[in-house]
């Protein structure tokens, strides 16, 4: 082995001698009195040495890269934000260009064809997972017809680029298509968008869309709208988008600000829309037999006995015998009004036409208000309202009695108060307050009757404006004058008991 080493150290210097001759000025290794072992350390040495300086350099560019306060920061450098887009614009280039597209969608009535990439899909949706990557993976084009071109564009970005624009026009289709792949981010701005912009016109679409997809709050949300603007969104044509179940839910409602003759007309035309759907012909007989159980909801005896003879009963939905007992109600031959619901909607009476920061005028903490009134309708009150305290936290205890016109000597005694209540809670965050009359109290139509009212608030808001006569819904008719008892200036135009929730009957 020592002869084998000895060899080949000979051959290589031979070797070097002769390089050394083609090369002048070139010194030999071993006269610089380095020997072969000391240049292969110094040349690991120096390899060491590289790849410190190497790894020394890679170590101070992290710590710029991680340090907040060096402006060399890669991800602040537009030279590095240009060499190296991010995923979304690479993905948003990818779709738009309609690059190495591997998915086909027939979309629309036309069948337009969409392209997307499978590996975007799938990262973004169970539903398309399932769709493309199961057992029973698509190989076709995906047929969908239910949905415009631009709309399902637009869904496709969102799983592209995470972004949408969503417009009252779109925002129904996005979240159609959001339910239906089941993509949640895209789901949830829609329904914010839907609740931060729910309209008389669209009112009826969401609440019906709210209910297709189970979503409550948004349904619960959409149908108060509905319930407390129901006069505007009942004329709306969006309420023909209604199923036969939320129609129902809405006539079935006790408390609606709008007359029953409007309901009458809302029905039909639902009944109409929806026979022509179905392709069938539109006669009385098949309104109201596509109605069915709806048309029991309607509260025919609270109309007038001019609106049902002039309006209602020429439309020939109504059966002779339903006729006969709506009118023999209303004229008090018959009990009840079966099949239908013989008392009215609850609706509210407002006698002031604005709310001041003036104040009641009394001269003690207790004082009492009045008002008397008179009704061309038998009605029955199930609620009154009083302005609240104007103060920051009272206790208020409120009595108040409803008196014939002739029961009233204030002067000589005080009358008896048939309803108390006490609030023990912040009354000054409302300027009104609704106190419920428990059970309710019944009126006959043309007589006078006078609200008492006792209370022990020194200071509250007061009511402007008044009107002496108020026609409500169905036209039933208040007249209001000042009544004998005026201790705190409560009178037809100015003062307390704005107003209260009556129902006819």
């Amino acid at each position: 082995m020592a002869t084998m080493l000895s060899r080949l150290r000979k051959s290589f210097r031979r070797k070097s001698s002769h390089r050394r001759g083609s090369r002048p000025g070139h010194h030999d290794i071993e006269d610089d009195g380095y020997s072969d072992t000391g240049t292969l350390r110094s040349s690991q040495s120096s390899v060491r040495g590289s790849v410190s300086s190497l790894g020394s350099s890679a170590s101070s560019a992290a710590r710029r890269h991680h340090d907040p306060k060096d402006r060399r920061d890669t991800a602040k450098d537009p030279q590095w934000q240009r060499s190296t887009p991010s995923v979304i614009e690479s993905n948003r280039v990818m779709f738009n260009r309609q690059l190495h597209c591997d998915v086909m969608f027939v979309v629309g009535e036309g069948g337009a064809l969409v392209g997307a990439h499978r590996f975007v899909l799938v990262s973004r949706s169970d539903v398309l997972y399932r769709m493309f990557c199961g057992p029973l993976a698509e190989t076709r084009p995906v047929v969908i017809p239910e949905v415009t071109e631009d709309v399902f564009h637009q869904f496709l970005e969102f799983l592209y680029v995470d972004e949408v624009l969503l417009t009252p026009k779109n925002v129904t289709p996005l979240h159609y298509l959001g339910r239906k792949y089941d993509v949640e981010p895209l789901v949830q701005q829609c329904l914010e968008f839907l609740h931060a912009r729910l309209t008389c016109d669209n009112a009826c679409s969401i609440l019906e869309q709210a209910h297709c997809f189970d979503e409550h709050e948004l349904y619960e949300a959409s149908f108060e709208f509905v319930r407390e603007n129901a006069r505007e969104c009942l004329a709306s044509v969006a309420v023909h988008d209604l199923c036969r179940g939320c129609l129902e839910r809405l006539l079935s409602e006790d408390a609606l600000e709008v007359g029953e003759h409007a309901l009458f007309k809302t029905a039909l035309a639902w009944a109409e829309v929806s026979l022509e759907k179905k392709q069938e012909a539109i006669d009385a007989s098949s309104v109201r037999q596509e109605l069915g159980g709806l048309l029991h909801l309607i509260r025919f005896p609270a109309m007038t006995a001019r609106v049902l003879r002039e309006r209602v009963f020429p439309v020939g939905v109504l059966t002779p015998a339903e006729e006969k007992a709506v009118m023999g109600y209303k004229d008090r031959s018959r009990p009840t009004a079966d099949p239908f619901v013989a008392q009215g909607r609850q609706r509210v009476l407002c006698r002031f036409q604005n709310t001041s920061r003036v104040r009641c005028s009394s001269q003690s903490a207790e004082w009492t208000a009045a008002i008397t009134f008179t009704c061309d309708r038998d009605f029955m009150i199930h609620a009154i309202s009083i302005f609240s305290c104007t103060r920051e936290e009272q206790q208020a205890n409120v009595r108040f009695s409803f008196l014939q016109l002739g029961e009233i000597d204030i002067y000589n005694r005080i009358p008896e108060y048939q309803h108390t209540h006490v609030f023990q809670r912040r009354v000054d965050a409302l300027k009104t307050l609704t106190i419920p009359v428990n059970p309710p109290a019944p009126f006959l139509a043309d007589v006078s009757y006078t609200l008492v009212l006792q209370a022990n608030m020194a200071a509250c808001f007061g009511g402007s404006d008044g009107m002496g006569t108020v026609v409500a819904c169905d036209d039933v008719t208040f007249r209001f004058r000042d009544a004998q008892v005026k201790l705190n200036g409560t009178t037809v135009s100015e003062g307390q008991l704005p107003s209260f929730v009556f129902s006819v009957w």
